[in-house]
């Protein structure tokens, strides 16, 4: 499977009064680095997206294989997992596993609902 490129994202507070302005200065904490074990492009993004809404700075990498999950646990080092529960050949649980057992310095793992896509 071919590398796929890192994906930044960008930090975007919106103020109370709803105006979509951007903060000013540059954020001194470092990003949050997010591994996606994703199969479908779009509902990686659609994670990517609300991380972006909440004004969330990353940088992110998805993977689809339990190879390519435990090469990137190693390689990309994770602050979060976001699984998606049920992929072809693989799933969310046997995804978890393989992180505790790989990298133990993982701060979070989570099954973003599927259902979560319908609302958006």
């Amino acid at each position: 499977m071919a590398k796929r490129p890192e994906q930044t994202g960008e930090s975007r507070k919106l103020p109370a009064n709803g105006t979509n302005r951007r903060p000013r200065g540059p954020s001194t904490a470092a990003p949050i680095r997010v591994l996606l074990v994703e199969d479908r492009a779009q509902d990686a993004e659609l994670a990517l997206y609300q991380l972006r809404m909440h004004g969330m700075d990353y940088v992110s990498h998805r993977v689809d294989t339990e190879p390519a999950l435990r090469e990137a646990l190693s390689t990309f080092q994770p602050d979060v997992v976001l699984s998606d529960f049920s992929l072809p050949g693989f799933d969310g649980l046997s995804a978890l596993k393989v992180a505790l057992e790989v990298a133990i310095d993982v701060r979070s793992f989570s099954f973003p609902a599927r259902s979560a896509r319908a609302r958006y």
